[in-house]
C-alpha cells in the first residue's frame, strides 16, 4: 500500500503522519527505512510489510505523486483537492480518501 498525508503545511502533515506511525507500532509492524529531511520538505517511512507512507504539502508543486490512500487536511483549498490530490489517489488495488 502507498499512502500520502496531504497537509496545508508540512507541520500539519507531519503531525498526522506521526499518528499513523504510532498505529503501525501498535500493530508491531516495524519501519525498515525512515527519511526525514532537516529542511522540513520530506518525510517518508517504508515498513517491513511493504507499505510506504509520505507527507506532501497540498500545493501545485506536489503534482505527480501516486497513492492508494490519501489523508487530506481539511484546510487545503477545494481547488487543490480536486485538481492535484484526488487524481493522485489512483494506485490499484483500492483507493481511500480520509479527511482530518
Amino acid at each position: 500500500m502507498k499512502g500520502i498525508v496531504w497537509g496545508k503545511t508540512f507541520a500539519s502533515a507531519a503531525n498526522k503522519f506521526d499518528q499513523i506511525a504510532i498505529q503501525y507500532e501498535q500493530l508491531h509492524i516495524n519501519p525498515i527505512r525512515i527519511t526525514k529531511s532537516k529542511t522540513g520538505t520530506e518525510y517518508i517511512i517504508t515498513y517491513e510489510n511493504g507499505d510506504c507512507w509520505r507527507t506532501c504539502c497540498g500545493n501545485i508543486s506536489s503534482r505527480g505523486y501516486k497513492s492508494n490512500i490519501s489523508y487530506i487536511d481539511m484546510n487545503i483549498p477545494n481547488e487543490i483537492i480536486e485538481t492535484i490530490i484526488l487524481p493522485s489517489t489512483t494506485s490499484p488495488p483500492y483507493q481511500g480518501i480520509i479527511y482530518y
